[in-house]
């Protein structure tokens, strides 16, 4: 019995701990690189990818992103 619930309870465990530590998305905004070959939005301010990024990084609203040439964010989405 044990190790049903170990076996059950680790997914969710493990999924809570690899989250981002990052600043949470504050509801319709995300992060974008404002360099000309960026093409990623990102849901945390510190994600691993936008820590490249060398140009002004910007809060923009899911409505700006989806105009323009950004696609979600593997490691964050």
């Amino acid at each position: 019995m044990k190790t049903i619930i170990i076996l059950f309870l680790f997914p969710m465990v493990a999924i809570s701990i690899l989250q981002p530590l990052g600043k949470a998305n504050d509801g319709g905004f995300v992060f974008v690189c404002l360099s000309k070959t960026a093409r990623k939005y990102h849901k945390y301010e510190n994600c691993r990818g936008l820590l490249k990024c060398t140009h002004e990084v910007k809060k923009l609203s899911m409505n700006d992103v989806d105009t323009l040439r950004f696609s979600a964010c593997k490691m964050c989405y």
